[in-house]
């Protein structure tokens, strides 16, 4: 394997171990209050009733799936089913997030077990999560996919890949917050700047 192909594994495998992560993050803490999250699936009022129930049972089971295929991955197919996984299931996260802001509903996005209310910042994330998994899955396309942190242990990589893997996963989590820092603070200056012509018609009233 040439020095390009070593650091081109390394690269997807910090790439997928921090879709992994995420999806763990946000799929395992909800397998102990499913009921809890069915609720807040209905309240999109997307689907109703039974239909909420089974979707969230599914988006959970599929969260949790996404996760374990990621962060394991024993063989590279396994990680391109869990990415694949992760891509759907960001499509649909997307799809309902962006019909309830356009609805302007406040309602708790059942993101990662917290009472947060779908806002721009829920968007934005979701938006982050969904490019780096379709990054990965489009790089796999040119390159063979990666292990899994567990797998790729198994199979013999060196402690320093396994580090230099974990390393990267934690500088892309770190620049996804700093992404969406600056994105509320963009909108934060928008809502607070006056509108156009403001200052025109105070600087007239004075002159009144």
């Amino acid at each position: 394997m040439t020095t390009s192909d070593t650091w081109m594994t390394l690269m997807t495998g910090a790439g997928q171990l921090t879709v992994g992560l995420v999806f763990a993050r946000s799929g395992f803490p909800k397998l102990t209050r499913m009921r809890e999250f069915t609720e807040q699936v209905a309240g999109y009022e997307i689907v109703r009733g039974r239909a909420a129930t089974l979707a969230g049972i599914g988006l959970v089971i599929c969260e949790v799936a996404s996760a374990t295929a990621l962060i394991v991955g024993s063989a590279p197919e396994l990680s391109v089913v869990g990415m694949l996984l992760a891509g759907m299931a960001c499509v649909v996260f997307l799809c309902a997030t962006g019909l309830a802001l356009h609805r302007r509903r406040k309602i708790a996005c059942g993101c990662f077990g917290r009472d947060e209310v779908i806002s721009g910042h829920t968007f934005a994330r979701l938006v982050l999560l969904a490019l780096l998994a379709g990054s990965m899955l489009l790089l796999w396309t040119q390159h063979p996919a990666a292990l899994g942190l567990v797998g790729a242990m198994m199979n013999g990589q060196s402690i320093m890949g396994e580090a230099l893997v974990i390393l990267g996963a934690i500088l892309l989590l770190l620049l996804g917050k700093l992404l969406l820092a600056f994105l509320d603070l963009a909108s934060m200056s928008q809502l607070v700047r006056p509108p156009a012509g403001t200052s025109a018609v105070i600087e007239r009233r004075k002159g009144e």
